[in-house]
């Protein structure tokens, strides 16, 4: 889902003014829905591509949403081979209301030896979505296929368990850069003329809680889970570690560091794959930046605060905090109530594009 420079001021400015009060004076922080970003570094890298699955054959469960062939978001494949977890707003309009046709929807499944399109049976969207980043952290939905997905295809089974504290593997389509210049690029085209899947790690430092108490996000809605983009090279960069030194009496506790292969979210896709030990244990939801107060080597520069570079923050919904509701509407059905299913939400009305 793109958003213009207009639309992303007006949810920067919303979410401000939503959020509750926390420790840190939020008012200029900017929000934005966000997917992947490359690469730690461009120094050194000398043209090299790292973090991207050049043969199609790397997390093949993590897929692409198209409309018209336009790309718009990332979702993942659930156990039943019927669905796919994505995030809500993907599918939602400012509101929080389900868009009312997905007829030129589909799902797109790349593979190494070529790509696989599903159109849409159906959508369910979180009941408690109502479109607002900072509050209420509900942002999940979940695609039912026409057809199952290729027996290629990965499964991710849900990770129900504490991912505070655990490294993971975030994998998306979309943006690609490096942490010390930002997102460069909108995607990068395989030899195929595909967008290739990026991919690698991070850490979660801490949830809903310490997002409320440090900043007044998501104090009153569903599980989020966060984490921040640490530069190996610089220890100013790391924004969990420096908000608890400097704002909560010295806590250590978030002081975590780069992984080895430290990604952090960036302008493109939503809803992408989060993995922990193997196992999907969040989506992408958004992004955000406190400006050039704190911890933001590039920002006096970029002209625009959020770019997904060194010292931003990741926040991603929750699968264990939502697992009832994904395995309520992750069942797969007979093919007939699935058709109906899909009637009822309006098929063949325009759907409105932003």
């Amino acid at each position: 889902m793109k958003f213009s420079s207009y639309q992303l001021a007006g949810l920067a400015l919303a979410v401000a003014g939503s959020a509750h009060a926390g420790l840190v004076d939020t008012s200029t922080a900017e929000l934005e829905p966000l997917v992947v970003v490359g690469a730690p570094s461009s120094t050194g890298i000398a043209g090299a591509l790292p973090y991207l699955d050049l043969g199609h054959d790397q997390y093949t469960g993590t897929v692409q949403l198209q409309s018209n062939g336009s790309r718009y978001c990332t979702g993942s494949l659930l156990a039943s081979g019927r669905h796919i977890l994505t995030a809500a707003h993907c599918v939602t309009d400012d509101a929080g209301n389900v868009l009312p046709s997905f007829a030129n929807d589909s799902i797109q499944f790349d593979g190494p030896n070529g790509s696989v399109d599903i159109g849409f049976a159906g959508v369910a969207v979180h009941e408690g979505w109502t479109f607002d980043y900072a509050g209420n952290g509900n942002d999940v939905a979940i695609i039912t296929l026409h057809t199952a997905a290729p027996t290629w295809a990965n499964r991710y089974d849900l990770y129900t368990g504490d991912a505070i504290g655990q490294d993971y593997t975030r994998v998306g389509y979309g943006g690609f850069g490096w942490g010390d210049v930002g997102a460069q690029y909108g995607g990068i085209t395989g030899a195929d003329g595909n967008l290739l899947r990026v991919f690698g790690s991070n850490h979660f430092d801490s949830d809903n809680y310490a997002l409320c108490y440090m900043l007044g996000y998501n104090c009153e809605g569903g599980q989020v889970l966060t984490s921040d983009f640490d530069n190996p090279f610089n220890s100013a960069n790391d924004l969990w570690g420096n908000l608890f030194l400097n704002y909560d009496g010295g806590n250590t506790a978030y002081v975590h560091g780069a992984t080895g292969m430290e990604v952090n979210s960036a302008p493109g896709d939503s809803g992408g794959t989060v993995l922990v030990n193997g196992q999907l244990a969040g989506l992408t939801s958004y992004g955000f930046t406190l400006g050039c107060r704190l911890f933001d080597a590039n920002c006096t520069t970029r002209g625009r605060a959020l770019n997904s570079s060194w010292g931003e923050g990741a926040v991603d919904t929750s699968v264990a905090y939502h697992y009832d509701w994904i395995s309520a509407h992750a069942v797969p059905a007979p093919e007939a109530l699935a058709l109906m299913g899909f009637g009822l939400l309006g098929f063949g009305m325009m759907r409105r594009r932003k």
